[in-house]
């Protein structure tokens, strides 16, 4: 127990409403019991469900995250912290230190844990060896496809905000969910070896104009392996258009052989596609998108990364 324990009457919601940083009371049974509104504009708005929310399925997971600093501060009756990536309400990815207070009531007992969040994006990117150069260049990039491919441009990035949501759904730890945003913005890169006519092409592509494009997962991974920030993910890149059945390209490599990242990105890559304008077709309907990604689970696409993709659309249902 703490020398001092804090007293619930020294917290009031009417204080706390007024922090900058988000704030949120745990019970025992991890539901949320308040949270302040820079909580609510960090992780959007609470689910509306019969008995307050668990605070994993404000985030929408399926379990409580690793290391849970809460679940630590009610066992041990002390603070715990924990670092950790978390996808924002505007798919920001950003890097949150939790620290977890337990609140005690006139017995004595844990009557709550105060859960506090800090965005530590800013120290982190310092403290990362020339990260802000990394920043820059992973950007530059991304830039680069879109000038060739305004379509690819926007792909890339709408593809990474769905990405972050299946990573996080598949509870991704920090380090995975840094590779796969950085991934998702760069699966495509090779593309800027590919001709504008066959990028641009309205109608359909020939053999051997689908075999060029199909040289670009090669092309990626040729560059970014060469970079050091770039080289755990070449792989993935390379890999990002393989087929779960041994199928797909360049390698015909199957199952669980394909890089975990690489089947993720498989999935947000083909449904983004799918519901987006393209220069040659018009965009699916939603529900026709998940029908096409349902049918290629076990074929094209990973079965747990179709599950988790099916489950965050009835969520935002």
């Amino acid at each position: 127990m703490l020398p001092h324990p804090i007293s619930h009457q020294m917290l009031p919601d009417s204080i706390l409403d007024g922090f900058p940083c988000p704030i949120i009371k745990i019970d025992r049974n991890f539901r949320l019991l308040y949270h302040n509104p820079a909580a609510g504009r960090l992780h959007g708005p609470v689910p509306e469900m019969k008995l307050a929310p668990h605070c994993y399925e404000w985030l929408k997971l399926s379990q409580r995250c690793p290391q849970c600093p809460v679940e630590q501060a009610f066992q041990n009756g002390q603070p715990a912290t924990n670092q950790k990536c978390s996808v924002t309400s505007d798919h920001r990815l950003i890097r949150v230190e939790q620290t977890a207070i337990p609140i005690f009531d006139s017995l004595g007992d844990i009557e709550y844990v105060l859960e506090i969040d800090l965005d530590t994006t800013p120290l982190m990117t310092l403290q990362w060896d020339y990260e802000v150069d990394f920043v820059q260049t992973m950007f530059a990039f991304a830039e680069l496809i879109e000038k060739r491919d305004i379509y690819t441009g926007r792909h890339s990035e709408n593809t990474r905000a769905i990405a972050l949501k299946l990573g996080s759904a598949l509870d991704l730890d920090t380090a995975q969910l840094d590779d796969l945003s950085t991934l998702s913005l760069l699966h495509d890169i090779g593309k800027v070896g590919i001709p504008e006519t066959i990028l641009l092409k309205k109608g359909p592509l020939t053999s051997e104009e689908r075999q060029q494009i199909e040289t670009h997962a090669q092309l990626g991974h040729d560059v970014l392996c060469k970079i050091n920030r770039f080289q755990q993910i070449a792989n993935s890149i390379l890999c990002h258009h393989e087929w779960f059945n041994g199928q797909g390209y360049p390698n015909g490599i199957q199952g669980e052989a394909i890089p975990w990242l690489a089947r993720i990105i498989s999935v947000a890559d083909v449904f983004e596609a799918l519901t987006a304008e393209r220069v040659y077709r018009s965009a699916l309907p939603r529900a026709k998108a998940l029908d096409i990604i349902r049918d290629g689970s076990g074929s094209q696409f990973d079965p747990q990364v179709v599950d988790a993709l099916l489950q965050l659309n009835e969520e935002s249902a």
